[in-house]
């Protein structure tokens, strides 16, 4: 037990808080306020990427799943069925990827950190399509890979791109302050 909550300091704790916060807070600024942005502007993705490269792959995953699931119950959005349960599945994997590829380099420079953001966009693209697909299944329905693609990648391109240029340098600002005891 004391290897597992180790890893996880009071700085990761509250980071992964508010990272779970802004998880909540964003989608419904950006729902409520841009018309719909939010599908193309991905706001919940933000902060679940930053709590897998920022506190570790245990707490972004804990972020991950709960993130959709919360929202579901609070706001009414996403859908609980099929998108907050797969969204779950997606913003988790996001966290546990981006944590695990980013573990591997004890100070990531920004290259490193853009290089775990990128794995974890696939590899959370591809667990949010099997999760789909499984719920789908269960509940009797077709899914259709075409219409999958076309709303998780050519809706939010625009989403992913701000996450390529800010993930990245948030990740490294926050590193190089010390805020979470490891300053570069």
């Amino acid at each position: 037990m004391q290897q597992l909550t180790k890893s996880i300091t009071r700085p990761k704790a509250i980071t992964a808080a508010a990272c779970l916060a802004l998880g909540l807070a964003l989608p419904t600024i950006f729902h409520f306020y841009t018309d719909g942005l939010g599908r193309i502007w991905l706001p919940m993705h933000f902060p679940i990427l930053l709590a897998g490269l920022l506190c570790g792959w245990r707490l972004g995953l804990i972020v991950g799943a709960a993130t959709p699931v919360l929202s579901s119950l609070l706001t009414g959005m996403p859908l609980m069925f099929p998108t907050a349960i797969s969204m779950s599945f997606e913003l988790a994997a996001y966290a546990v990827i981006a944590a695990l590829l980013i573990r591997r380099v004890s100070r990531p420079p920004a290259a490193d950190i853009y290089g775990a953001l990128v794995g974890a966009l696939i590899g959370g693209r591809v667990v949010a399509a099997l999760a789909q697909l499984a719920l789908f299944n269960a509940a009797g329905q077709s899914f259709v890979f075409e219409r999958f693609l076309r709303g998780t990648l050519e809706t939010g391109l625009s989403g992913i791109a701000v996450q390529l240029a800010l993930v990245p340098l948030v990740v490294w600002l926050v590193r190089r302050s010390g805020l979470l005891g490891e300053g570069e």
